[in-house]
């Protein structure tokens, strides 16, 4: 009776830019369905010609023909006999001025775009004007003695993968709603023939034919990106019948009726394969006809594209993401390497040219960033693990000691090449497709975050976002005499500051009256009231060569004091009264790998030691200055020891002098013991050990510092604190000092780049 053939994925690939040596555009090696399609449609069977969507798009080619040379474009599509065209996710995603001007010239020629389940609002009228959508009659044509249909059905879930955009005005009806109408019109059409397209695996079109009411299915059903190895078949309804054109080539079905089948057609499917002379002649025509001013658009060597070694599509793919990296300033950024031609080819030169990378961006995709804490960013570093994507920006250390299987730990996990920091917030930067769960690759945003897409405003006042390959063209297009995978700025260069903060609080009193003077043991108490606050803020730089760690603490502590004979008054008296500093410069740059926890870091140090309020007993204020040099070793993450040398002195006692004196430290930094959904118990702490007149009267100080705190709610924890203070001069008794105290906190943490 007839057969159909139908392309599949040719994803616009009909030409290849050579834009050298007065060569311009030669017709690419896939085009070989071309002449397998023209040869089959000239055979004896009536033919039904189709493409199952995206025939046109992305290959950058295509692109600049659709938006230059319509007319040459529409004419190809006539020249290979196609008779309709679906209308698939790669047609919506595009832009839609260019998708208009190749949609009208192809109607005006009798070969229509078809979006079964389309509609649109007001802003999008255009479109459904120029396709055959939900609100047009089913499109029909006779095929031999009898009369076929064409559906086409666009994936409602495409929408969510747009960019807003495209995706404005425009909606994509339920596919169990929409086909059985479709197709209920097309038989009250006279069509004996319906034939389906549809964006969907196999498993889903099986489960959708179940579902269809008996008088309402087409009799072939062609899946679109399917993605499986399915060529033909039958559900146990019999009809439809699934045939999944191979991707990059097409299908010939072969349909007649049997008197054997009360209902629907016999079908028999081949793959197309190449049968004449190759390229078809409408293919070598287009080449011809577009090639002069596509390489004087595109054929010009880019001025940062000097290659100094061979560049692969995944090379292409990291240098498109530290672009996006550098262009949005952002800490990670994620790009799927299957945004680039797989094919790409830069032909040997030792330069790229415009066409190179203009074709290699396949996909091209608004940007967006979100805001993100470091927990988002372990999610996300595990699952990329399993997808195609790079993130500059974003690593993950294995543990040595971790059981194999463990899952990573915000400790394994490296932000622009740094430990991140639990709290703070990160900037990251990917493609809409991503953003969207394009690829299942990026987890859901934590709550309070969301996407922006980036843009800029056209001196007409429009919005216009800024894209993958307008971003990677603009970046080549400065000077470089670099190899551009050598030439990007390392964001990682510029310090990073962490900026911390809290404030604790405790208080604790009782009030007592007891005129008559009872026994009970409730009553022979003293009131008493006791409060006491500590400030304590860091702010921490880091750099590939250097730290520069900075810390404040202020503590401040008092009880009042009952009076114990007659006469004397109630006082509040002082339980705590200090005032720390610490600003150590590190330098980083001895070791060869991070790993090498033997070879310290050199560091100068500045210490100094204060009071609010100086005690009756002694004439002068309380300023310990204590300059240091010394060597940090780093032995973890977590942990450091460091060896110092300095000198120590009180600079407010007209009688002292400053000492000589040596030393050692120990840091624990913030340690999330204990973890449990939101909530974390944190452990932090310092010791510290200085000596002076070693060789003689030796005298040292000892101070030590242990932090815990429980996560209640945002940013309120529960903490216990423990301070110990011990010193001795030569012979003398030991003085010592210690206190404990629990109480609530009020955290914070934020974090920025540079200078």
């Amino acid at each position: 009776m007839a057969r159909v053939l139908a392309t599949a994925g040719i994803a616009g690939r009909f030409a290849d830019a050579v834009c050298a040596e007065g060569r311009t555009l030669e017709p690419s090696p896939v085009t070989s369905f071309a002449t397998a399609l023209l040869a089959r449609a000239a055979g004896e069977v009536p033919s039904m010609v189709v493409d199952t969507g995206g025939l046109l798009a992305p290959h950058g080619v295509l692109r600049f023909a659709s938006d230059a040379q319509p007319d040459e474009v529409a004419t190809l599509v006539t020249g290979l006999g196609y008779q309709a065209l679906a209308f698939g996710e790669d047609d919506l995603g595009a832009p839609r001025a260019r998708t208009l001007a190749v949609a009208g010239r192809l109607r005006e020629r009798g070969v229509p775009y078809v979006a079964s389940n389309l509609r649109c609002d007001t802003a999008a009228r255009a479109l459904c004007d120029a396709v055959v959508d939900s609100d047009d009659e089913p499109l029909s044509w006779t095929v031999g003695d009898g009369r076929a249909a064409f559906l086409a059905m666009l994936d409602p879930r495409s929408l969510a993968r747009m960019a807003p955009d495209r995706a404005a005005g425009v909606h994509l009806r339920p596919l169990l709603a929409s086909l059985p109408e479709q197709v209920r019109r097309a038989r009250a059409g006279g069509a004996s023939l319906v034939v389906a397209v549809l964006e969907a695996t196999s498993d889903d079109a099986f489960s959708l034919a179940r579902d269809l009411p008996e008088d309402a299915r087409p009799d072939l059903i062609l899946l679109s990106g399917a993605g499986d190895q399915l060529l033909f078949a039958r559900p146990r309804t019999f009809a439809p019948a699934l045939v999944s054109p191979p991707p990059g080539g097409g299908v010939d079905v072969l349909v007649r009726r049997s008197d054997a089948l009360r209902t629907g057609f016999e079908l028999l499917a081949t793959p197309l394969a190449g049968e004449g002379p190759a390229p078809a002649a409408p293919v070598e025509a287009f080449t011809r006809a577009v090639g002069p001013a596509y390489c004087a658009k595109w054929g010009e060597p880019l001025p940062g594209g000097r290659l100094t070694r061979s560049i692969s599509a995944d090379d292409v793919a990291r240098l498109a993401a530290q672009i996006v990296r550098e262009f949005a300033s952002a800490d990670v950024s994620f790009l799927n390497v299957g945004a680039i031609d797989s094919a790409f080819d830069p032909g040997g030169r030792a330069q790229l040219i415009g066409s190179d990378l203009y074709v290699a961006i396949a996909y091209d995709e608004p940007l967006v960033v979100a805001d993100v804490d470091a927990r988002w960013l372990l999610d996300a570093a595990v699952r990329l693990e399993d997808h195609g994507v790079v993130s500059p920006g974003l690593s993950l250390v294995p543990d040595e000691d971790a059981e194999e299987g463990a899952v990573p730990e915000i400790e394994n996990l490296r932000v622009r090449n740094r430990h991140a920091v639990s709290g703070a917030s990160y900037r990251v930067a990917t493609l809409r497709f991503l953003a969207e769960g394009g690829d299942g690759a990026l987890p859901p945003l934590p709550a309070g975050s969301s996407w922006r897409t980036l843009e800029r405003t056209l001196p007409d006042g429009r919005m216009r976002y800024r894209s993958l390959r307008e971003i990677v063209l603009d970046a080549l297009e400065r000077p470089s005499l670099d190899d551009p995978r050598d030439a990007r700025p390392s964001p990682d260069a510029p310090p990073e500051w962490v900026v911390r903060g809290s404030i604790d609080g405790d208080f604790a009193g009782s009030s007592v009256s007891n005129p008559a003077g009872y026994d009970a043991a409730q009553l022979a108490t003293e009131q008493a009231i006791a409060l006491g606050a500590e400030i304590d803020l860091h702010a921490d730089a880091t750099a590939p060569a250097y730290t520069w760690e900075n810390r404040w603490t202020g503590r401040y502590r008092t009880q009042w004091s009952p009076a114990t004979e007659p006469g004397s008054e109630s006082t509040f008296v002082e339980a705590a009264d200090q005032l720390q500093l610490r600003s150590m410069v590190s330098y980083r740059g001895l070791r060869a790998t991070p790993g090498d926890v033997w070879v310290p870091d050199a560091y100068v140090e500045a210490f100094v030691e204060s009071e609010w309020t100086r005690p009756d007993t002694r004439a002068w204020h309380w300023l310990l200055v204590r300059p240091t040099v010394g060597a940090r070793f780093p032995l973890t993450s977590l942990f450091d020891v460091k060896l110092q040398l300095g000198v120590q002195g009180q600079a407010l006692d007209p009688t002292a002098q400053a000492e000589l004196g040596a030393g050692a430290s120990v840091l624990l930094r913030p340690w999330v013991l204990l973890e449990q959904g939101e909530r974390a118990l944190t452990v932090e702490g310092t010791a510290d050990f200085f000596a002076v007149n070693l060789l003689a009267d030796e005298r040292w100080q000892l101070r030590a510092q242990l932090d815990a705190s429980l996560d209640l709610v945002g940013p309120l924890a529960l903490t216990f604190g423990a301070n110990l203070y011990m010193q001795q001069d030569a012979a003398a008794s030991l003085g010592l000092a210690f206190s404990a105290t629990a109480g609530l906190r009020v955290a914070a943490v934020t974090r920025t780049i540079g200078p």
